[in-house]
């Protein structure tokens, strides 16, 4: 199977428009994010749990407003997973923008660090991602701090 998805962290991956069919399965994902508007079929995916994420890369806040309640979850869905040893691939279009927020979410939950250390570890991990410049805005300024454990 031909496709390329980076390693953010352990178990967790980004990627864009995966393949249909058993490859992504056999090549060892178990849970596949969908953050593209034109590809919510879970059916394509035989045998990996699906998480519907759809959204849209508009940069202005009230459009990120309609999507960020539905990547929040993503997001916490996704820092379970991979709490839990599973492989977890977050997808959209490209692989830059809508998987690279539910991503930086998850990493948040996972590891505590502040907005611009993710986006900076994601950025590193996958060259192009997070390149919204109103995706990068929300997750620095709701991120300013390391978690308090």
């Amino acid at each position: 199977m031909s496709y390329l998805a980076h390693k953010i962290i352990d178990h967790l991956f980004q990627g864009g428009y995966p393949p249909p069919g058993e490859g992504l399965k056999n090549n060892g994902v178990d849970v596949l994010v969908l953050c593209a508007n034109g590809l919510q079929d879970a059916s394509l995916f035989p045998g990996l749990e699906v998480i519907l994420a759809p959204g849209d890369d508009d940069p202005r806040p009230h459009r990120l407003a309609r999507f960020i309640e539905r990547w929040k979850e993503a997001g916490h869905l996704v820092a379970e997973r991979v709490k839990a040893g599973k492989n977890v691939l977050v997808t959209c279009a490209a692989g830059q923008n809508r998987s690279g927020i539910v991503t930086a979410l998850a990493m948040r939950e996972l590891t505590g660090l502040k907005g611009s250390a993710i986006v900076e570890h994601v950025r590193k991990a996958r060259p192009l991602a997070l390149n919204n410049p109103g995706f990068v805005d929300y997750i620095e300024k709701s991120f300013p701090e390391r978690a308090i454990d």
